[in-house]
């Protein structure tokens, strides 16, 4: 079980103790109905053979690379990651001092600044999963990768639509977190056009029909009240699409003193642990595509109904 199955309280945030592989989804969103997308594995390998999945994001230069396909054409792999400068100082023997140290400025990249990661190309699935860093965290990976795959996109002028690497959050983590936290008083729903494009309920329909690619809502409790959460069913259905990077979801909650906790659906997505790899990238993509593999045999397809 992949869904919040090694979290522990307390870990958002914090360095992991061992390597942390957290798994998200690829969609292509557009608003233009009239256009059909070439398949998702095609497309991907077309950004991969370009080599112009490069750009920049908070003030670092982003290369995505390495990028291969496996032997059964499902899954591709890769590295993403970034160059840093350090400076090494010597320490003088003869003058036994560090000040007196010669200064050498190196440039590259560390296991800090390169991470594996591995994407499922078929269609209805595109799940991806990516090692966690101490300079890559997972939302630095999805917007960095995403960001990459836009500046490929622009040169090679494919389907314009905007490419975005989503979080994928089990529905039963935000109840874990009410079972915790059960006074919730607020919450708030950041809804996102499926790919391929359907309507699947009646915001998305009104979203196609305003040409927009997001939509919030807010629900907020009466003085003193809280939210009708739990074993609610219509509260369970707007949370459904978390499990496939559509629905991103904010809760507020009473926490004891008058104080209030918080819950972001992104910052607790899918994840679990792989073995110590150390600066051998070829072992950590190995391990992050065995991971991968299994996630994705137990997400399985996804499949949107048209109901307009």
């Amino acid at each position: 079980m992949f869904a919040g199955s090694t979290r522990t309280p307390g870990t958002v945030g914090k360095l992991p103790r061992v390597p942390t592989v957290e798994f998200c989804r690829i969609n292509r969103r557009t608003t233009d109905q009239s256009l059909q997308p070439r398949p998702f594995g095609a497309d991907l390998r077309a950004l991969a053979a370009s080599g112009d999945t490069v750009a920049d994001f908070r003030g670092n230069h982003f290369i995505a690379a390495d990028l291969r396909v496996d032997p059964s054409e499902t899954f591709m792999t890769g590295l993403l990651g970034f160059s840093e400068q350090e400076h090494l100082r010597s320490f003088e023997i003869e003058a036994f001092s560090w000040l007196k140290g010669d200064i050498t400025q190196i440039e590259g990249a560390t296991s800090r600044t390169v991470v594996p990661f591995a994407i499922d190309l078929r269609t209805a699935r595109r799940w991806a999963a990516h090692v966690v860093s101490q300079r890559i965290r997972s939302g630095v990976f999805r917007n960095a990768l995403a960001a990459t795959l836009n500046a490929a996109v622009g040169k090679l002028h494919l389907l314009p639509s905007e490419w975005e690497v989503d979080p994928v959050t089990a529905t039963h983590t935000v109840f874990e977190w009410i079972d915790e936290h059960p006074e919730v008083t607020k919450f708030s729903r950041r809804i996102k056009l499926t790919n391929p494009l359907v309507d699947i309920d009646e915001a998305r329909r009104k979203m196609r029909a305003l040409g927009a690619v997001e939509d919030e809502e807010t629900f907020k409790a009466g003085r003193g009240d809280s939210l009708q959460v739990n074993g609610n069913p219509e509260f369970a259905t707007m949370l459904s699409d978390m499990e496939t990077g559509d629905v991103e979801v904010v809760l507020v909650a009473r926490s004891g003193k008058g104080g209030h906790v918080s819950f972001y659906s992104s910052k607790h997505a899918d994840r679990t642990s792989i073995s110590e790899f150390g600066s051998d990238l070829e072992r950590g993509i190995e391990l992050v595509l065995d991971v991968l593999r299994d996630f994705s045999e137990q997400r399985g397809d996804v499949v949107h109904a048209d109901v307009a």
